[in-house]
């Protein structure tokens, strides 16, 4: 069954109870929900919700419904 998973790119303006909002680099402002099932990865390896923060730059696997299966925090430049 092929995936239907895209990605996304964008910097964290909104941190909610189960969800992030990203400002993608064309400006439109996109809201990702998060679950139990949500993987969170940075450069040292498997990280949690609570370590994102205002301004990261994450690079996401979200499905058609918005919910992401992978955050990746990336190294700020």
């Amino acid at each position: 069954v092929p995936s239907h998973d895209t990605g996304g790119t964008g910097r964290i303006i909104a941190l909610g109870l189960n969800s992030i909002t990203i400002q993608r680099k064309d400006s439109v402002q996109q809201l990702i929900k998060i679950t139990n099932r949500t993987t969170f990865k940075n450069s040292s390896g498997l990280a949690k919700f609570q370590d994102l923060h205002l301004g990261n730059h994450v690079t996401l696997i979200i499905d058609e419904t918005e919910t992401a299966s992978l955050v990746l925090v990336c190294q700020e430049p």
